[in-house]
């Protein structure tokens, strides 16, 4: 697997050696420029710059799974300069294999891992699983009151990771951990 990194945030702390790209930083020139444009129709009529997440993957070699990634992608990452994403690709044949990301999402004080596995189909699409892990303050009985659960008892598959069927192609499984609860949101999607 070949392994590409992006960061849209700060780098991170030891990762001084690591490649990165801050999303929205192009230099005063590119700004000036920018600002001669800003009132020009025919840059209303273009289609808006990709986010950081299609370039990666059109970096990758992905062609297939372009439109997925540019579906997904927002919903994945959040708002542009709020994450930060590790690729793996196929090192020969990045179009016809899966691609997977793993993103850090920041948002509202706290950190998120989402993962997110695109492949392509023979229907000529693209099938997408993500993974969201969060933390919570907050019982797993309490997270699973708060998301509309209407049990008063969380199913479990074993004996300890309760499970929250939102369809049957996305669940929401629940972890006590000390002083709360990690989720972990898992989606099944056919782009």
């Amino acid at each position: 697997m070949e392994k590409k990194i992006i960061a849209v945030s700060d780098p991170p702390a030891s990762g001084g050696r690591l490649p990165f790209l801050r999303s929205g930083a192009r230099g005063p020139i590119a700004a000036a420029l920018l600002g001669c444009f800003l009132n020009s129709p025919a840059l209303a009529q273009e289609a808006p710059e990709p986010s950081t997440l299609q370039r990666l993957a059109a970096q990758s070699g992905l062609g297939t799974c372009l439109n997925a990634v540019r579906k997904a992608g927002p919903f994945l990452t959040g708002p542009e300069g709020s994450y930060a994403v590790l690729s793996m690709s196929h090192p020969v044949a990045p179009d016809a294999s899966a691609w997977t990301v793993a993103i850090e999402r920041a948002r509202e004080g706290v950190t998120d891992l989402v993962t997110a596995t695109f492949a392509p189909t023979i229907r000529g699409g693209c099938d997408v699983v993500y993974e969201v892990v969060q933390a919570w303050r907050m019982s797993c009985q309490d997270y699973a009151l708060k998301a509309g659960s209407a049990t008063i008892s969380v199913p479990v598959i074993g004996k300890r990771i309760g499970v929250l069927p939102a369809s049957p192609t996305s669940h929401v499984y629940l972890m006590r951990t000390a002083g709360g609860c990690t989720s972990v949101t898992k989606e099944y999607l056919f782009l």
